[in-house]
């Protein structure tokens, strides 16, 4: 043997005896009852040549998007519909949280608050940096109707002897969001308001209360750019009072000119365009206006009567068509990817699911980036990491900040006319998802009309979609949020014939799946249109000793479909890992639209076009989820092997996917590399959270996520 080759032999005999004498860890080996593939489908690669998709040659000129000259009487004053003085509110009992929070409980009011929309608060600071009000309703209303109700207001930099005015929303409380049939009563019980200690409570003096009507907005104003809401249809546009005029500082371009008109009270609207004036009558619901044809000129709003013209959504089209693509984003709340067939389920419940899955360009290892709704749209929508953004690790209520780009942002500057149609409150309102839509339908706009499910159907999303697609012309991105699946444990899924409940759902689901690519067949429009289908999460069934949602990072709850569809799209199936910040940025690269500056994720279209690897590793995060607020956080990679680390709490698992996709057992060996990963990931992380935060300070935090143990102290949780 020569000297290299002996060498060589005594370097591997010495690699297996170290090897040998590293404790082999032990196996845990899990119950996962629910878990229908426990191996990864086999990659397919694309198969044709990519659509050539472009943008539409000319945008949408956005008419709430541009400065006017405002001109008219500007009302300062209005009846509240309830209110309290500073003699009453000094009747409010004081009290002091065992974390040293100071708060305030007002006497009951039982206040019927039927067409209120903003609750006023005036007050002296004194050295209150913060002041936190809560409405308080019936006590059978859940904690997860009350975390919506309290509002935070930041007082750094107001003076301390001043008197400061303070406003905050109601629509997310009254107007209905998560069961509201099943708690008809709204009226207001009491009101609570905090401040974070004693030293804070120092000088602090109540002035007035006032819950305010929907004037309230417009209080101080002749005119103004608002989003405008009615009958819960929210569109961004101007309000115009009677008496006031407006004059756009824009020239209306070669076009159409569209809006929807609506009024608070008597009032006549003239919009002039040019040379010509059309005189409209709105009324109290949203009507659409026909086509006017534009050739030029300025654009003038006049308003007369007693009350307040509403011009939602007021845009000149272009006149040409564009063969620009639809694009449809379908989120099915809750479902999780093994149980559809395409993905080696054999329960035989979403036969249209599956054939977009085969017929399009999926992918089998997509990841969520969270385990529950709250951080997770917002990364669908903006392809930052969850962990970045922060949305949801803070509180119930946080809102995306208005300065973060978004996809329907990006589209609509393109061209694209755009629509929020949502079950969920989460992807909507109450994570601040409204805006930058053309239209947005947040689920109170559905009020009294959901039935046993308790949301509103998919049949139901589809109608509105459809009704607002004929307001207009030209390209449509929809953005479609079903909740049937997460739904899975209402009367209407009763279990029967040995079949569970969450696959009723999902069978009750993916039918109407197949009726809305059927409509979209029978308007021609199904050839032209790319349809996304994927979740935000997924869901236990007692898998690894827990159940539900945002409880843990296996499969069960992360592991979630990924389809993206079109006439023209090669078929092909991955089996790399993927993850919902690839969403975005794969859409605006597919249709020729910028990126998005500050996405994380990648666009998917090296896999669609040629079955390449986009990514080494995906994480996934469960950083706080406010059912649970004391859970250490939770952080998981997966990687392009296959190997998955999850960390609960600092105790790290190793899962290999290829061989075991139900996470049966942990696996035999753990990836050093791996480990070495997920660390320098969350060491990044943290600086990356500190510059979004300075990129966008206006992330609002209307409840802290500690704030469920304050209010079992006060007694209101049981």
């Amino acid at each position: 043997m020569t000297r290299p080759a002996t060498i060589a032999v005594v370097l591997v005999v010495a690699a297996l005896t170290a090897v040998s004498l590293v404790p082999r860890p032990e196996v845990e080996r899990f119950n996962t009852p629910a878990c229908q593939a426990s191996s990864l489908r086999e990659a397919r690669a694309p198969i044709g040549e990519m659509p050539d998709w472009s943008p539409p040659e000319s945008t949408i000129q956005r008419l709430w998007q541009v400065d006017g000259t405002v001109r008219g009487p500007a009302p300062t004053s209005l009846t509240p519909i309830f209110s309290q003085s500073r003699e009453e509110l000094a009747d409010w009992h004081k009290f002091v949280f065992s974390g040293g929070e100071v708060g305030w409980m007002s006497p009951v009011v039982q206040a019927n608050l039927e067409g209120a929309d903003t609750l006023r608060l005036t007050l002296v600071p004194g050295n209150a940096r913060k002041v936190e009000l809560t409405t308080a309703f019936a006590r059978e209303i859940d904690r997860r109707q009350r975390g919506l109700r309290t509002m935070s207001f930041a007082l750094d930099g107001e003076d301390p002897e001043g008197t400061v005015v303070l406003d905050g929303p109601l629509s997310e409380v009254l107007g209905g969001n998560w069961d509201d049939e099943r708690f008809p009563d709204r009226s207001l019980r009491r009101l609570e308001m905090r401040v974070d200690s004693e030293a804070e409570a120092e000088g602090l003096q109540l002035v007035r209360l006032d819950i305010l009507g929907r004037e309230a907005a417009f209080v101080g104003r002749a005119a103004g750019r608002e989003v405008l809401e009615v009958d819960g249809a929210l569109r961004p546009g101007w309000f115009v009072r009677g008496g006031a005029t407006v004059e756009l500082d824009a020239e209306a371009v070669a076009g159409h000119f569209r809006a929807s008109i609506a009024a608070i009270g008597d009032t006549v609207l003239t919009v002039h365009i040019g040379d010509q004036a059309h005189r409209l009558e709105p009324g109290e619901t949203w009507a659409a206006l026909d086509a006017i044809p534009t050739a030029g000129g300025k654009v003038r709003l006049t308003a007369e009567g007693d009350g307040i013209a509403l011009l939602g959504s007021p845009r000149i089209e272009p006149s040409a068509p564009s063969d620009a693509p639809n694009v449809i984003v379908l989120l099915v709340d809750t479902l999780r990817a093994d149980h559809l067939g395409a993905w080696g389920s054999r329960l035989g419940v979403s036969a249209n699911l599956d054939a977009l899955a085969d017929q399009g360009a999926s992918f089998g290892l997509a990841q969520s980036t969270a385990s529950w709704t709250k951080p997770a749209i917002p990364t669908l929508m903006t392809g930052i990491w969850a962990t970045t953004h922060q949305v949801g690790a803070r509180s119930y209520t946080d809102l995306l900040p208005p300065t973060v780009p978004t996809l329907q942002g990006q589209l609509g500057a393109a061209g694209w006319r755009t629509g929020s149609f949502a079950a969920s409150p989460l992807g909507s309102t109450l994570t601040g998802l409204e805006r930058d839509f053309d239209l947005a339908l947040p689920p109170r706009h559905w009020r009294g009309k959901t039935g046993l499910l308790g949301h509103p159907s998919l049949t139901l999303l589809s109608d509105a979609l459809f009704a607002w697609w004929d307001e207009g012309d030209g390209p449509v991105f929809a953005y479609l949020h079903a909740m049937e699946v997460h739904a899975w444990r209402r009367a209407l899924y009763q279990p029967h014939d040995g079949r569970k409940s969450y696959e009723l759902a999902l069978e009750d689901l993916d039918a109407k799946v197949g009726e809305l690519r059927k409509r979209l067949e029978e308007r021609g429009e199904l050839d032209n249109t790319l349809i996304v289908i994927t979740a935000d999460h997924g869901e236990s069934f007692g898998d690894h000793g827990v159940k539900d949602h945002g409880t843990s990072l296996f499969q069960s709850q992360v592991h979630v479909p990924l389809i993206f569809w079109a006439a023209d799209i090669p078929a092909s199936w991955s089996s790399d890992p993927v993850g919902l910040a690839d969403v975005a940025p794969t859409i605006l690269d597919l249709v020729g639209v910028p990126p998005l500056d500050e996405a994380d994720g990648a666009s998917l279209v090296p896999a669609i076009a040629r079955g390449e690897r986009v990514h080494d590793w995906v994480p996934t995060a469960r950083e706080r989820f406010v059912w649970r607020y004391l859970d250490p956080p939770i952080y998981a990679i997966t990687t392009a092997s296959h190997t998955k680390l999850i960390d609960d709490g600092g105790e790290r698992r190793f899962f290999d996917l290829g061989a075991d996709l139900c996470e049966a057992e942990t696996s035999a060996w753990p990836r050093w590399g791996v480990d070495g990963i997920l660390d320098t990931w969350l060491t990044e992380q943290r600086a990356a959270r500190e510059s979004f935060a300075e990129r966008h300070p206006d992330a609002m935090h209307a409840v802290r996520a500690d704030d469920v143990r304050m209010l079992e102290e006060m007694g209101y949780l049981e």
